[in-house]
């Protein structure tokens, strides 16, 4: 079974169960057979941020849900032992836009686009 060491960086003032989401995307690699011990962090932003990094790395001058990336944005992950899997990023604001049109929890909102996230960094594409 995979070990996941996944920190959570909440840059917003609205209170999540870091805890639930992070359960929640070791239950996604146990699901995909993952065994590997992983690395990686969940950054929480507003949309100001996620539009400004969509911008800079798509090119795209818009607010997103989820963006990933292969290597870790906030440096705080020590590549110690374990394959390091990089950052998933998240507005919190569209999350809640999509939790409310969808009417489900932030959180179950969340835990979603974590696990879309996280699918991205293992090599999973939209295609």
């Amino acid at each position: 079974m995979a070990t996941l060491e996944f920190g959570v960086i909440n840059q917003t003032s609205q209170k999540i169960g870091s805890d639930e989401i992070t359960d929640h995307l070791s239950l996604v690699l146990h699901r995909l057979g993952v065994a590997d011990r992983l690395k990686g962090e969940l950054i929480l932003v507003e949309d100001q941020t996620i539009r400004q990094l969509n911008k800079k790395f798509r090119g795209k001058a818009e607010s997103t849900d989820v963006l990933s990336f292969p290597q870790p944005t906030s440096h705080q992950i020590q590549e110690d032992d374990g394959r390091v899997l990089g950052s998933i990023i998240i507005s919190i604001e569209t999350a809640q836009l999509q939790a409310d049109q969808a009417s489900i929890s932030l959180l179950n909102e969340l835990k979603m686009l974590a696990s879309h996230g996280l699918l991205h960094l293992l090599g999973y594409d939209h295609h």
